[in-house]
Protein backbone atom coordinates (compact mmCIF):
# COMPACT_ATOMS: atom_id res chain seq x y z
CA UNK A 1 0.00 0.00 0.00
CA UNK A 2 1.37 3.54 -0.89
CA UNK A 3 0.44 6.57 0.09
CA UNK A 4 0.34 9.35 -2.31
CA UNK A 5 1.54 12.38 -1.65
CA UNK A 6 -0.66 13.85 0.75
CA UNK A 7 -1.63 17.54 2.22
CA UNK A 8 -3.95 18.70 4.25
CA UNK A 9 -5.88 17.27 7.06
CA UNK A 10 -9.11 15.40 7.04
CA UNK A 11 -12.05 15.91 9.48
CA UNK A 12 -13.41 13.33 12.20
CA UNK A 13 -16.41 11.18 11.51
CA UNK A 14 -17.98 7.85 13.51
CA UNK A 15 -15.89 7.66 16.68
CA UNK A 16 -13.46 10.33 15.81
CA UNK A 17 -12.06 8.44 12.85
CA UNK A 18 -10.37 10.06 10.48
CA UNK A 19 -10.93 9.25 6.48
CA UNK A 20 -8.05 8.74 4.60
CA UNK A 21 -7.34 9.18 0.93
CA UNK A 22 -4.87 6.14 -0.73
CA UNK A 23 -4.21 5.02 -4.16
CA UNK A 24 -3.75 1.43 -5.19
CA UNK A 25 -2.01 -1.21 -7.40
CA UNK A 26 0.85 0.95 -8.46
CA UNK A 27 1.22 4.45 -9.26
CA UNK A 28 -0.68 6.60 -11.44
CA UNK A 29 1.34 5.98 -14.40
CA UNK A 30 -0.11 5.48 -18.08
CA UNK A 31 -1.00 2.06 -19.00
CA UNK A 32 -1.60 1.26 -15.36
CA UNK A 33 -5.48 -0.69 -15.80
CA UNK A 34 -5.54 -1.33 -12.36
CA UNK A 35 -5.17 2.10 -10.71
CA UNK A 36 -7.79 2.85 -8.11
CA UNK A 37 -8.00 5.86 -5.28
CA UNK A 38 -9.19 4.09 -2.41
CA UNK A 39 -10.53 5.55 0.89
CA UNK A 40 -10.33 3.75 4.56
CA UNK A 41 -11.22 4.58 7.87
CA UNK A 42 -14.67 6.03 6.85
CA UNK A 43 -18.32 5.37 8.51
CA UNK A 44 -19.55 1.54 7.67
CA UNK A 45 -21.69 1.62 4.50
CA UNK A 46 -21.77 4.99 3.68
CA UNK A 47 -22.48 7.02 0.76
CA UNK A 48 -18.97 8.72 -0.47
CA UNK A 49 -18.08 10.99 -2.91
CA UNK A 50 -14.74 10.96 -4.76
CA UNK A 51 -13.35 14.18 -5.94
CA UNK A 52 -10.94 15.37 -8.52
CA UNK A 53 -9.78 18.50 -9.10
CA UNK A 54 -7.51 20.11 -11.70
CA UNK A 55 -6.36 22.84 -8.73
CA UNK A 56 -5.77 22.94 -4.86
CA UNK A 57 -5.32 26.86 -4.68
CA UNK A 58 -8.81 28.02 -6.23
CA UNK A 59 -12.15 27.32 -7.52
CA UNK A 60 -14.67 29.36 -8.18
CA UNK A 61 -13.16 32.58 -8.19
CA UNK A 62 -12.19 31.56 -3.98
CA UNK A 63 -9.20 30.46 -2.53
CA UNK A 64 -8.40 26.93 -1.47
CA UNK A 65 -8.68 25.31 1.05
CA UNK A 66 -12.28 26.53 1.67
CA UNK A 67 -13.60 25.62 5.50
CA UNK A 68 -17.51 23.63 4.59
CA UNK A 69 -19.06 25.85 7.20
CA UNK A 70 -22.05 26.19 5.03
CA UNK A 71 -22.81 22.30 4.50
CA UNK A 72 -22.84 22.10 8.35
CA UNK A 73 -19.00 20.70 8.45
CA UNK A 74 -17.01 24.19 10.27
CA UNK A 75 -14.51 21.88 11.28
CA UNK A 76 -13.61 20.45 7.48
CA UNK A 77 -11.78 21.85 4.52
CA UNK A 78 -12.04 21.15 0.98
CA UNK A 79 -8.76 21.52 -0.35
CA UNK A 80 -9.56 20.67 -4.32
CA UNK A 81 -11.50 21.82 -6.65
CA UNK A 82 -14.52 19.83 -6.91
CA UNK A 83 -14.09 19.24 -11.26
CA UNK A 84 -15.33 15.82 -11.27
CA UNK A 85 -17.37 13.79 -8.74
CA UNK A 86 -17.46 10.12 -8.51
CA UNK A 87 -20.11 8.24 -5.86
CA UNK A 88 -19.48 5.82 -3.87
CA UNK A 89 -20.33 3.11 -0.94
CA UNK A 90 -18.17 2.32 1.77
CA UNK A 91 -18.40 -1.54 2.78
CA UNK A 92 -19.11 -2.66 6.23
CA UNK A 93 -15.64 -2.04 7.25
CA UNK A 94 -15.72 1.58 6.51
CA UNK A 95 -13.68 1.23 2.89
CA UNK A 96 -14.13 2.19 -0.63
CA UNK A 97 -12.02 1.88 -3.63
CA UNK A 98 -12.73 4.17 -6.92
CA UNK A 99 -10.82 1.95 -10.21
CA UNK A 100 -9.43 4.78 -12.21
CA UNK A 101 -7.43 2.86 -15.15
CA UNK A 102 -4.97 5.32 -17.15
CA UNK A 103 -4.67 4.32 -20.75
CA UNK A 104 -1.25 4.06 -22.38
CA UNK A 105 -2.13 7.44 -24.23
CA UNK A 106 -2.42 9.48 -21.33
CA UNK A 107 -1.04 12.84 -21.24
CA UNK A 108 1.36 14.05 -18.07
CA UNK A 109 -1.52 15.84 -16.22
CA UNK A 110 -1.36 16.86 -12.24
CA UNK A 111 -5.12 15.91 -10.44
CA UNK A 112 -6.10 16.68 -6.78
CA UNK A 113 -8.27 14.16 -5.40
CA UNK A 114 -10.10 14.28 -1.49
CA UNK A 115 -12.69 12.25 -0.44
CA UNK A 116 -16.22 13.49 1.23
CA UNK A 117 -18.53 11.13 3.31
CA UNK A 118 -22.00 11.26 4.52
CA UNK A 119 -21.37 10.61 8.12
CA UNK A 120 -24.37 10.62 10.91
CA UNK A 121 -21.77 10.55 13.51
CA UNK A 122 -19.41 13.24 12.37
CA UNK A 123 -19.22 15.46 15.12
CA UNK A 124 -20.80 18.57 13.32
CA UNK A 125 -24.29 19.64 12.55
CA UNK A 126 -24.09 18.44 8.76
CA UNK A 127 -22.80 15.07 9.20
CA UNK A 128 -19.73 15.15 6.94
CA UNK A 129 -16.38 13.70 6.82
CA UNK A 130 -13.68 14.68 4.92
CA UNK A 131 -10.65 12.70 4.15
CA UNK A 132 -6.82 14.24 3.86
CA UNK A 133 -6.25 15.22 0.20
CA UNK A 134 -3.61 13.91 -2.53
CA UNK A 135 -1.66 15.51 -5.59
CA UNK A 136 -1.34 12.45 -8.56
CA UNK A 137 1.27 12.83 -11.03
CA UNK A 138 0.18 11.45 -13.92
CA UNK A 139 3.50 11.02 -15.46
Amino acid sequence: MVFFPGFGSGSAGTNQATPEAWWSYGPATPGNNRFALRLTDAAPNAPAWLILGISNTSWAGGALPQVMGAIGAPNARLFVSPDFLFSVTTDAEGNASLPLPIPASFPFFTFYAQWIVSDTGAPNPGGWAFSNAGTLHIY
